[in-house]
């Protein structure tokens, strides 16, 4: 388990202990989405991690497409390949100026040495991505698969069948990056994709159930 698995794993077993459910097994997929599936009085449980973050959302979502496709342009600039790129980002603040060109370098750079172990090959995998404690990147999906040379930021579908699919959304952990409130986050894709979400504030111990 590396270290941002490992943070995300302890915010959950915190969450289960507030909540009062113990599960029978709790188990990281091969392939994410989820982050977690458990199991709980027989019911199996997916369980997607982030943080809540202060956001305009049109802001970052028009920051995040932006990175995507100076990415894009970077990788375009070497390769004439078409790959199809799909980048689901961490709650984030949009910084501009040379912060913004050094995550277009480092998400060039992920899908690039991925790309070049594997580029005589149909890939389909979810590329590492360096663990960092401020790190805007949560997953990059390349494919050969489809060649339709799309770059998108987005949400991927999960790979596993559940019963239930659960959000949990951390809060308050003591620095200004970290929301206290909850009630702007956008929640336009979870509401149809989720089953139940939870923000869990963290110096607290304190779980409040808004689906």
């Amino acid at each position: 388990m590396d270290d941002k698995k490992s943070i995300e794993f302890d915010d959950l077993r915190r969450f289960l202990k507030v909540l009062d459910a113990i599960p029978n097994e709790i188990v990281i997929p091969e392939f994410d989405p989820p982050d977690f599936v458990m199991d709980i009085e027989g019911k199996k449980i997916s369980v997607e991690h982030t943080r809540i973050i202060f956001k305009d959302k049109k802001k970052v979502e028009e920051y995040k497409k932006s990175i995507v496709k100076g990415a894009e342009r970077l990788f375009k600039s070497t390769y004439d390949d078409i790959i199809d790129v799909t980048v689901v980002f961490n709650n984030i603040l949009p910084k501009g100026g040379k912060m913004k060109e050094t995550y277009e370098r480092e998400l060039n750079s992920i899908v690039e040495s991925n790309f070049k172990v594997n580029a005589v090959t149909k890939i389909d995998t979810v590329l590492p991505v360096p663990f960092r404690q401020d790190g805007i990147f949560k997953r990059v999906r390349i494919s050969r698969l489809l060649e339709s040379g799309y770059w998108q930021s987005g949400i991927e579908k999960y790979r596993c069948i559940v019963d239930e699919k659960w959000l949990l959304l951390i809060s308050n952990e003591g620095h200004e990056s970290s929301a206290r409130r909850y009630d702007f986050i956008d929640f336009d894709y979870s509401e149809s994709k989720f089953d139940r979400i939870f923000v869990f504030k963290k110096t607290h111990n304190e779980i409040v159930e808004i689906k």
